[in-house]
């Protein structure tokens, strides 16, 4: 995001304009995540209101903001984690996934904790808003790197305040988040805008980079892997071949290890 954001105003920039505005607050205050979707749908649980979870759960399935099967299991480790552990931590089951292929820990090593999380729309904004920090920080660098104003209208402290004080059934409705400000602006915006779903990340193409011009980069760099004791670099490894060749999308976890493996020769960390 951030690599994304430097050649965004570098681009407004040469292009002669100096103020700029930025949508960045809109989903942390409106519930834009589906992180917030499955926070209603905890509360909707924990208040015992079983007919609307499941008009939402259906709504939501219907709208196609994301695959139903994940938010599913999302929700019994928050309503029935002992139920959760055992279906997908149990000894009789082997952790999936490249990033617990590259332990070397077996599945039954792990304990998680089961108390209940009582997910709700308040601590998912309180986490977010705690994100946005960082992200307002990058923004901000790279907008006066290149001399550029950067202005953020829904992150105005009258509309935050509105906007977290509403109940939760105007941000979640439906099946769709941000469900007051779609509201709003109905007969202004056009609906195949307006009850958009397809949410899309600013970040910048690391697997297209991967793949091609950083492809030698990669692998140099994953070789330091071998030096984390903790981590089955044949694993790592034989995942980035079946990336390179196609077999299998892209894992942010190749650039995570490079930067785990950078941040302890930078600090000099051992690890026994």
């Amino acid at each position: 995001m951030t690599f994304s954001h430097h050649l965004l105003y570098r681009t407004i920039h040469e292009n002669g304009i100096k103020v700029a505005l930025e949508g960045q607050g809109a989903d942390e205050i409106l519930a834009g995540y589906v992180s917030f979707s499955l926070a209603y749908f905890c509360e909707l649980a924990f208040k015992g209101q079983f007919s609307t979870l499941a008009f939402e759960v259906r709504r939501f399935n219907h709208a196609g903001g994301a695959k139903l099967s994940p938010i599913l299991k999302q929700l019994t480790k928050h309503l029935i984690p002992n139920v959760y552990y055992h279906r997908y931590f149990g000894k009789d089951n082997k952790l999936g996934g490249l990033f617990k292929k590259a332990l070397h820990h077996r599945a039954d090593k792990f304990r998680p904790v089961l108390a209940r999380e009582r997910s709700t729309l308040k601590s998912t904004h309180q986490s977010r808003l705690s994100i946005l920090r960082s992200i307002l920080h990058n923004v901000d660098r790279c907008s006066m790197a290149s001399s550029i104003e950067t202005r953020v209208p829904f992150l105005d402290h009258r509309l935050v305040e509105f906007c977290l004080s509403l109940p939760s059934k105007l941000k979640v409705r439906n099946g769709y988040r941000k469900y007051i400000l779609r509201e709003s602006v109905r007969g202004v915006v056009p609906d195949h805008i307006r009850l958009r779903v397809d949410k899309m990340g600013f970040s910048s193409p690391e697997g297209e980079w991967a793949r091609d011009e950083l492809k030698q980069f990669y692998y140099d760099r994953l070789t330091n892997v071998k030096e984390i004791p903790f981590i089955n670099y044949e694993a790592v490894i034989k995942g980035f071949d079946q990336f390179i060749v196609g077999n299998v999308p892209y894992n942010p976890i190749f650039w995570r290890l490079i930067s785990l493996s950078r941040w302890i020769k930078l600090f000099n960390i051992s690890i026994a």
